[in-house]
C-alpha cells in the first residue's frame, strides 16, 4: 500500500488584497484547454505543467474539478530490477504528479502532497502565470487551511527531543529556506556553518543535506524559545527545504510534528501502490474529499468578496 497525505488550502481570486468572488473551476478549464507547451510555465522551483483533468461531467459534485499537475524533477532517478545489479539511466525527462482537487462550493483546494512534487509555493506561481496583474494586481492566492497551533505545541511541550532539517543542495537553496528577515544571531550562525558543509556535500557529489540537533543527555531537551525563533524563520514554502521535523515528549508520549506544513490541515490514507492510472487514482481519492471537509473549519458568512462582472474578469486571463 501506498500512503497518502492531503493538503488543505482555500483557493482565491484577488484584486490587489480584496477577495473576488470568481469561479475558480474557470481558470483551471482555460489552462488545461491550452496546447501542451503554453501549459509548461517555469517557476522558481522548477518546470510545472497541468497534464491532464476527470471529466468534469464525472464528478461526484458538477462544478468540481480534479486534476494532475505535475513538475519535471532535476534529478533523475534510474531504472533497475530487484536482485540484480542493473542501473540504467533514464532518457526522458522524469515528472512527478500530484492530484489536485478543487471544491467549488467551499473553494477548498486539496493539494497531494509529494516532497519532490509541486508544493504551494509553486503552485501558486504557476496559476498567476496565467493571470494578467495589470494596474489592479490581479492574483491568486492559496492560503492554508489551520488545523492546530504547532507553535504553542512545542512551546508547551515537556521536552524537545531533536529537530531534523534536510536541504537541496542546489545553488542557493539553503538561502532560500530561511526568511530575509531577522537573519542574524542563530540564523546567522546556522547559515554560517551550512555554507561550507554544502561545498563539502558538492565535493562528495551529495544532492541532499541534513543536519539535526539532539539534546542527548539535557533532561529539558533543545531550547524553546531559540527553537521557536528558528522555526519562525524558516521560509517552509521553498521547496529545497525538503524536511523539517521536531520530536517532541509530552504527557501522552513522543509526537513528530511536520514542520513544512506548519499547522496546516492534512488527511492521510493508504491506496493500492499498483494503481497507476489518473482516473483511477482520482476515484480512490473521490471517498476522502468529503471526509476532510467536514472537519474543516470554514466560516463562509464571516468571508467579504467583492463583485464583479464575469465577462470583465475574462479579460484578466493571459
Amino acid at each position: 500500500m501506498t500512503k497518502v497525505t492531503v493538503l488543505c488550502y482555500r483557493v482565491f481570486l484577488r484584486k490587489g488584497t480584496i477577495r473576488v468572488n470568481y469561479p475558480i473551476e474557470h481558470i483551471f478549464d482555460y489552462i488545461i484547454a491550452k496546447q501542451a507547451p503554453d501549459k509548461l510555465k517555469r517557476t522558481i522551483y522548477g518546470h510545472i505543467t497541468m497534464n491532464t483533468m476527470y471529466d468534469p461531467e464525472q464528478e461526484k459534485v458538477p462544478g468540481n474539478r480534479t486534476f494532475w499537475l505535475s513538475k519535471y524533477r532535476k534529478d533523475k532517478p534510474y531504472t533497475g530490477k530487484e536482485g540484480t545489479d542493473a542501473a540504467d539511466p533514464i532518457e526522458d525527462d522524469v515528472l512527478e504528479p500530484c492530484v489536485i482537487h478543487y471544491d467549488y462550493r467551499t473553494n477548498v483546494l486539496f493539494v497531494q502532497h509529494k516532497s519532490v512534487g509541486p508544493r504551494k509555493g509553486s503552485i501558486q506561481q504557476y496559476l498567476n502565470e496565467f493571470i494578467n496583474r495589470g494596474q489592479d494586481g490581479w492574483n491568486i492566492v492559496l492560503e492554508p487551511i489551520t488545523d492546530e497551533n504547532v507553535i504553542d505545541i512545542i512551546s508547551h511541550a515537556d521536552k524537545i527531543k531533536d529537530l531534523t532539517l534536510e536541504f537541496s543542495n542546489e545553488a542557493g537553496a539553503i538561502g532560500d529556506c530561511f526568511n530575509k528577515v531577522n537573519n542574524k544571531g542563530l540564523i546567522e550562525q546556522l547559515g554560517n556553518a551550512l555554507n561550507p558543509m554544502q561545498e563539502a556535500n558538492n565535493q562528495l557529489m551529495g544532492n541532499t543535506l541534513t543536519m539535526t540537533f539532539k539534546s542527548r543527555y539535557d533532561k529539558r531537551g533543545l531550547n524553546p524559545e531559540n527553537l521557536i525563533m528558528l522555526l519562525q524563520n524558516l521560509n517552509t514554502d521553498s521547496e529545497n527545504l525538503l524536511k523539517a521535523k521536531v520530536t517532541i515528549r509530552e504527557k501522552g508520549g513522543d509526537k513528530k510534528i511536520d514542520l513544512i506544513n506548519l499547522g496546516i490541515k492534512k488527511h492521510k490514507f493508504e491506496i493500492s501502490e499498483d494503481v497507476t492510472e489518473f482516473n483511477s487514482i482520482v476515484n480512490l481519492f473521490e471517498p476522502e474529499y468529503d471526509k476532510i471537509l467536514s472537519t474543516c473549519r470554514i466560516n463562509r458568512h464571516q468571508e467579504m468578496y467583492e463583485e464583479h462582472n464575469l465577462n470583465v474578469l475574462n479579460e484578466i486571463l493571459s
